[in-house]
């Protein structure tokens, strides 16, 4: 998954992070599912915590 990732952000002009990029392959329905461990959750979610995570992913901020 990371090689496809980082072959999807060399194509982007703006060259983005691998949390940013995950971000934008769910966002445009390229990833279905994302298992993740409370650290990553959070990064992706661009919070401190886990119950602010999932707080995200129930409010429509973050879609887990």
């Amino acid at each position: 998954m990371i090689k496809r990732i980082d072959a999807w952000r060399d194509t982007q002009d703006d060259g983005p992070s691998r949390s940013e990029a995950i971000r934008r392959l769910i966002d445009d329905g390229q990833i279905d599912i994302l298992f993740a461990n409370e650290a990553e959750i959070t990064e992706l979610a661009g919070v401190a915590d886990f119950d602010a995570a999932v707080a995200a992913h129930r409010s429509g901020r973050l879609v887990i």
